[in-house]
């Protein structure tokens, strides 16, 4: 029981560490994006 909750929660962490890398990248795009607009207009 203790075993599969810790498996659990490894899987999500591994999961959440893939998952905030590519936010953090989109957002990072996203602002880049951004200001290349407002730089071009």
């Amino acid at each position: 029981m203790y075993l599969q909750i810790i498996t659990k929660l490894n899987f999500l962490y591994e999961r959440l560490h893939v998952i905030i890398p590519l936010c953090n990248t989109v957002e990072m795009f996203c602002i880049i994006e951004n200001n290349s607009r407002v730089i071009s207009l």
